[in-house]
């Protein structure tokens, strides 16, 4: 009894945690004489010390904790609530408590608790589970996660009745779209099954008002159950149509359409018309076509005042509206033809030239026929190109006007002119392009000029040779590549243009020049090409890299004529020209062959290195020879290093044609070439040499040519 009395004294502690374990440990001795301690605890301000009030209650069984314990079972806590039920069961276990407790769990704030509340009252009062669980979706759907929303809405559907609806309308302005879709099904499916007038009328115009909502699935949902629902809901959509929202008037026609779809026609004209005035450019663009696919006189009107909305889009589809229409619209049009408005005469004369082509009997556009020539006269004028068109379908009469206009200073009424031209007479199409192009050549517009060039590629260019030339220099690279591309599509009868380009001081002009005649070279005849030879060889001096590997190109393609002149380059002080020089000579291959061991005797130690170089790559079983051939030559070179070198080589040939000219070089005026040329003796074990050799060690006055003299003389006294 003093331990039960010393933690009632602590029930009056001031922190919640030492208030609350002696709650606990109050319960655990469960002693009767704290109850009147513990009750006033169900009222206090934390939770978990009201819950654990509850329980010792419970443990101690004490009925006088009834009253205040059925309080509790209104508790905001869940936690309270349930431990408050289950003292009840401890102390009297009586279903009402139970039962109460749950009703109570179904306005819980969490859903889970609403749950386990319907479920549990379901089990307790199974006569009554419909109810209890519409009482809890009808909670859900005020829920703060939308998961539950929908998944109430949905449940809602499948058991709802009369009193769910206005929740579920509430539902149809939630801000997930996925609850007001359920929302939206779960009232078609209520007011298909009760059939109920008074039920159906309430919902209709909240969901006309859906029609228009931003979710597609929640708009589409809406159109479905108003479709389903059917004949209630038409006077509501009638209205909808004339009503000032283009979505809804959009939706409410299709679904009219489902219900009656007899009057189709009538609905979507009353639609069309009215978004022909809509604010929305996109809507009004749209009913524009719209009244072309209806092609009903009686959209005449609407669409030629359509012809003047400030949307070129809106103009363009009333245009083609019109057209569709045809014949009853063209008495309307022609007036448009001269008016002031010029986007609207624009239309106009699309619309006549639309149904011009759909017209059996032209004759019904002579009314028309002046005012469409002075336009195609005229190219300021806003119908000017569609005239042309119009043109066109009236025929041949106007071809002598429009070669004329061939000539014209204007770009487009050149290009606009041919183009009408090919279409009137089609055999002559060659002759009007050549004659429009070669005058587009003149141009201020690079764009026009480049064009033109590359037309002429396929209009007869031969006889555009000499301007396509000019171009390679015009001042817009577009230009210079189109015309360079168009004299390699011409080939062989440019050539000679392109040869005098070579030389042109312009550097664009002899770039192109260059490469474009590499392109036609691999399919000219060689002698066409022959001229190009010297200007092709000071074009592998060119500081240009294209131009240097073009020219290498052209004369790769000339072949024998060309070596001599190529060879020549590898006198050039400057080696830059070397390199270039030796691969053209080794692509041309055999023809080089003569010419080049010619060279290997010529004065210039570098044109003997790099003939050598070639030689042996064009003929590497003559390898040995060359190299012996240029190194015997080298012996007599200006140059003491190229001496010693050569003298050094020739040692290493092993072959005795190299005897007499190391002989020759003992007596050369450099010591080290008579160094390296007794060196060389000694290695070839030729008998020639002891004779000589036996000169140098007697008479020279270098001792170290007269120690290698004496090193060899050992090697060659030892043979046999």
């Amino acid at each position: 009894g003093d331990v039960t009395s010393e933690y009632i004294d602590r029930l009056n502690y001031k922190e919640a945690s030492a208030r609350a374990y002696a709650v606990y440990v109050i319960g655990q001795i469960g002693d009767a004489k704290a109850v009147d301690s513990l009750i006033p605890l169900l009222n206090d301000e934390d939770k978990y010390v009201r819950a654990i009030a509850a329980e010792a209650l419970g443990k101690i069984g004490d009925s006088r904790a009834v009253k205040a314990l059925a309080v509790a079972l209104q508790d905001k806590e869940r936690l309270v609530r349930w431990s408050a039920a289950n003292a009840l069961k401890q102390i009297n276990p009586v279903e009402q408590y139970e039962i109460a407790r749950y009703i109570e769990d179904l306005s819980d704030p969490n859903s889970l608790v609403r749950l386990q509340a319907a479920n549990k009252l379901s089990e307790l009062v199974p006569e009554k589970a419909r109810e209890y669980q519409m009482a809890r979706y009808i909670k859900d759907l005020a829920d703060s996660d939308a998961r539950i929303r929908v998944s109430a809405a949905n449940a809602l559907g499948i058991i709802g009745d009369a009193i769910a609806v206005q929740p579920l309308v509430t539902a149809l302005n939630d801000n997930d779209a996925l609850v007001r879709k359920n929302a939206v099904t779960a009232l078609g499916q209520i007011v298909l099954r009760l059939k109920d007038a008074t039920v159906v009328q309430p919902i209709i115009e909240p969901l006309v008002s859906l029609l228009k909502d931003k979710s597609n699935m929640v708009s589409a949902s809406a159109a479905a159950t108003l479709a389903e629902i059917g004949e209630p809901t038409v006077e509501s959509l009638v209205s909808a149509v004339n009503g000032d929202s283009a979505v809804i008037r959009g939706m409410a026609v299709d679904i009219l359409a489902k219900i009656h779809p007899e009057n189709l026609p009538e609905y979507q004209l009353a639609r069309y018309s009215k978004d022909l005035k809509d604010q929305d450019v996109s809507l009004r663009a749209n009913a524009a076509s719209a009244l072309g696919s209806i092609a009903d006189e009686r959209s005449v009107e609407p669409l030629i005042t359509a012809l003047g909305d400030v949307d070129n889009r809106v103009r363009q589809n009333a245009t083609d509206a019109l057209a569709k229409i045809g014949e009853p619209a063209i008495q309307e049009l022609i007036p448009l033809l001269r008016g002031q408005d010029a986007s609207v005469q624009l239309h106009a004369a699309i619309a006549l030239r639309e149904i011009g082509f759909k017209l059996g009997d032209i004759s019904k556009l002579y009314p028309a026929k002046d005012v469409i020539v002075a336009a195609f006269i005229d190219t300021a004028s806003p119908i000017h190109s569609i005239a042309g068109q119009i043109l066109k379908q009236i025929g041949a009469y106007a071809v002598d006007s429009l070669t004329t206009l061939l000539s014209d200073e204007d770009d487009a009424t050149r290009a606009m002119a041919a183009a009408m031209l090919v279409e009137i007479e089609p055999k002559k199409a060659s002759s009007y392009q050549t004659m429009r192009y070669m005058n587009d050549l003149e141009s201020s517009d690079a764009s026009v000029r480049s064009t033109a060039a590359n037309a002429l590629g396929v209009f007869g260019g031969t006889r555009a040779v000499s301007r396509l030339v000019r171009l390679l220099n015009d001042n817009d690279s577009s230009v210079r590549e189109s015309a360079a591309s168009v004299l390699e599509q011409i080939g062989s009868p440019a050539i000679e243009a392109l040869i005098t380009a070579l030389n042109d001081e312009n550097q664009y002009t002899r770039r192109y020049a260059f490469t474009t005649l590499a392109e036609i070279a691999p399919r000219a005849v060689a002698a066409d090409l022959q001229s190009a030879i010297t200007p092709a060889i000071d074009g592998l001096r060119d500081p240009d890299n294209a131009v240097r590997s073009a020219a290498a190109k052209i004369l790769i393609h000339i072949g024998e004529p060309a070596v001599r002149p190529t060879i020549s380059l590898f006198e050039d002080a400057d080696g830059s020209s070397h390199a270039i020089a030796t691969r053209i000579l080794i692509q041309i291959g055999s023809p080089a062959i003569e010419p080049l061991e010619m060279a290997l005797n010529n004065q210039n130690s570098v044109v003997r290195k790099n003939a050598t170089a070639v030689l042996t790559q064009i003929a590497p079983y003559r390898a040995e020879q060359y190299q012996i051939t240029r190194y015997i030559n080298d012996l007599k070179d200006t140059d003491v290093t190229i001496r010693m070198v050569a003298a050094y080589q020739l040692g290493r040939t092993n072959d005795t044609r190299v005897v007499e000219p190391l002989i020759a070089a003992l007596s050369d005026g450099d010591f080290r070439v008579r160094a390296n040329a007794a060196d060389s003796l000694g290695y070839l074990a030729d008998k020639r040499a002891i004779e000589p050799l036996k000169r140098v060690e007697d008479d020279d006055k270098v001792n170290m040519v007269k120690r290698v003299a004496k090193a060899s003389l050992e090697k060659l006294n030892r043979l046999p």
